[in-house]
């Protein structure tokens, strides 16, 4: 569990044969490609270009820069 200054963020990929999710804590304030990147996940999908493919929280579009609050 995350302290105050601290949240708990849950990264997911999926690929037709496989499909995994990280849970990392990250500082509050980080953005969506800070937490792409803490997750590791780019490290075992190395197709992932951050560059070219499209993010999403929830089912929505974001921006990798994007910020998003716990609810």
């Amino acid at each position: 569990m995350a302290s105050a200054d601290a949240i708990d963020v849950e990264v997911a990929y999926a690929t037709p044969p496989r499909q995994i999710t990280k849970t990392v804590t990250l500082p509050a304030g980080s953005n969506v490609e800070q937490a792409i990147r803490a997750s590791g996940l780019l490290d075992e999908f190395p197709e992932i270009d951050l560059a070219q493919q499209r993010v999403g929280v929830f089912g929505e579009f974001v921006r990798l820069d994007e910020v998003h609050a716990a609810d």
